[in-house]
């Protein structure tokens, strides 16, 4: 079976009902299945029915996941495809998910998602799941008919639901389907939902696997919505193309499918009490029965929930842009990967000195770096700490303790100092030289085996641009007995920052924060002075004297920190003139 080229493939979770694939899917489908990776994966079915589906999915060409292994359910269905796609080399960059009583009404469906999925390439690493339109309220015949009609609002727009949905206000009253909307939607290429309609849903491979767990406890109802949530929480968007026609008719099923049993108390079924746990509210139209989102907003702000909640339907479609942040950069664009960093060093030949770049070298640097920066920042309360002299004047160790994530610059130390700098450390932000040197005789308690003795810290190095030099590989060496995690920052994202800032390279400490704001929407910072008494003493750390005038423009960092102050996004502690 072929795709064509297509960067999506389509994923069937199936119980029993194979009779679905001949009776109903490649019967009344006017896309050509043929033309794209189909692959099942048995969700539970009896070991006959399990059988059976084996045997359909040789003659039809589908690709069956699990011969030899039992899920139990459907969240299960996406990473089992991931795992199948990876094992067989399926190149794809986005899974499908498709119910059996759903099927295309237009014959180019597959190339249309195709142009779809190509128009928001920009904004892949932003996009987590998408869908499209689906006629569920009117039967296939006369939708096929519809799917011509020249018009493009009622084309669209007659007797169907492009996305799930209860916090936009506006939904509520339409069952929370995204269905008889304003015109102007519907004229969209595409417009920001808060879950696609799960008949035909599509599911970001690399964003699922980087921070989706399935959970077993999500059997059927609210599957994809719980995904959509875990996303939208991480400021992921989702999506919904008003091109993709597509058709549900329950009367066309064939005798003997019958559909998933579903609790007669939807209320209170073990998905929607799972939601409750997980999300904090109740989903849906079942609103009417608390807990309530609005009241426990607060949980969720910054987030891409938050934002939903406060749009209106008849405000029109929001787009990507709506939502972008002008300071958001994806992590991906962020940091280097194991693997970049492995070819930088085989391949620069400036890079590699007296070391030997043997498997006992990457063994041990693969176990120290970190390349995916995993973490959830997500509604976190977030401190940098510089390395001013005014910390000194203060005492806001505990405050500064209370922080979800603590950042620290340099080679700042903690010991003599709780009660003004706090205890808690999260990241360091180093500059390579720090990292690496064994001596700095400019900075006066400058230690080289400082940052190595430290335990369970996470360094984030920033490298001089275009270049991997030297004496970071020391700092790596340093670190491989230890328990202290190390990422690199790309040239790419350092060079935009040094362009915004006139060809001037930022201070660590505006760096960092920098940095954490592409992920964040504020950070508190403590300890910057910007070098206000720089020329008049040489006690410009709050721990040693600095023997040397760095190049950095602080006043020019000053005014770029009092304009996101200015902004929200910032707060300084202690405050400054």
């Amino acid at each position: 079976m072929s795709n064509k080229g297509y960067k999506f493939c389509v994923v069937f979770g199936t119980k029993n009902y194979y009779d679905m694939f001949k009776g109903y899917l490649y019967k009344y489908s006017k896309a050509d299945w043929n033309n794209i990776v189909v692959l099942n994966v048995d969700i539970d079915s009896t070991p006959e029915d399990k059988i059976k589906g084996q045997q359909l999915c040789e003659e039809l060409g589908i690709h069956f996941v699990n011969p030899d292994k039992n899920y139990t359910s459907w969240q299960e269905s996406i990473p089992a495809a991931e795992e199948y796609l990876t094992k067989h080399n399926i190149d794809v960059d986005w899974i499908m998910s498709c119910q059996h009583d759903v099927v295309p009404v237009i014959e180019d469906y597959w190339d249309r998602i195709e142009n779809n999925l190509k128009n928001i390439e920009p904004y892949k690493d932003m996009i987590s799941m998408f869908g499209g339109t689906t006629y569920q309220y009117i039967g296939y015949n006369e939708a096929c008919e519809l799917a011509k009609h020249p018009d493009t609002i009622t084309r669209r727009k007659t007797g169907t639901s492009t996305g799930r949905g209860c916090l936009e206000e506006g939904l509520l009253e339409e069952g929370c389907w995204y269905k008889n909307l304003p015109d102007e939607y519907y004229l969209q290429k595409y417009f920001v939902v808060e879950s696609p309609t799960w008949c035909f849903v599509g599911f970001n491979r690399k964003l699922f696997k980087e921070h989706i767990t399935a959970d077993t406890d999500m059997y059927f109802e609210l599957w994809p919505d719980d995904i959509a949530h875990q996303f939208l929480k991480k400021n992921y968007l989702n999506v919904s193309f008003p091109d993709l026609l597509a058709c549900t008719d329950h009367s066309l099923k064939p005798g003997g499918c019958n559909s998933i049993p579903r609790s007669p108390e939807k209320d209170f079924c073990r998905e929607q009490m799972r939601f409750i746990e997980k999300h904090g509210w109740r989903w849906g139209y079942r609103q009417y029965d608390g807990p309530f989102f609005r009241d426990i907003q607060e949980q969720y702000q910054g987030t891409m929930q938050e934002k939903l909640y406060q749009n209106k339907i008849s405000n029109g479609p929001k787009l990507i842009e709506d939502y972008l942040d002008e300071y958001y950069v994806g992590m991906s664009d962020i940091i280097y990967s194991y693997d970049d960093v492995k070819d930088i060093l085989l391949t620069d030949k400036e890079v590699k000195g007296d070391f030997v770049f043997d498997d006992k070298f990457f063994n041990q640097l693969n176990k120290i770096y970190d390349g995916q920066f995993n973490y959830d920042l997500s509604n976190k309360k977030i401190a940098i700490i510089g390395n001013s002299p005014n910390l000194l004047k203060t005492e806001l160790g505990d405050q500064i303790d209370k922080y979800d994530i603590v950042i620290r610059c340099n080679h700042s130390p903690i010991k003599g100092y709780e009660k003004h700098v706090g205890t808690k450390t999260n990241f360091r932000i180093l500059s390579s030289k720090v990292f690496g040197y064994d001596e700095i005789t400019s900075l006066s308690k400058f230690d080289h085996e400082y940052l190595s003795n430290l335990d369970n810290q996470h360094f984030i190095i920033k490298m001089p641009i275009g270049r991997f030099p030297h004496h970071a590989l020391y700092g790596f060496e340093k670190n491989f007995e230890g328990s202290n995690k190390v990422t690199v920052i790309k040239d790419s994202f350092q060079r935009e920052i040094i362009k915004n800032l006139q060809n001037r390279e930022p201070s660590t400490g505006l760096f960092a924060t920098i940095l954490f704001l592409s992920s964040v929407d504020r950070v508190d910072m403590y300890g910057f002075d910007f070098y206000k008494d720089i020329g008049n003493t040489t006690n410009l750390h709050y721990f040693e004297e600095v023997g040397h005038i760095p190049s950095h423009d602080f006043s020019q960092e000053h005014a770029i920190v009092n304009s996101l102050i200015n902004e929200g996004r910032v707060r300084l502690f202690p405050s400054i003139n």
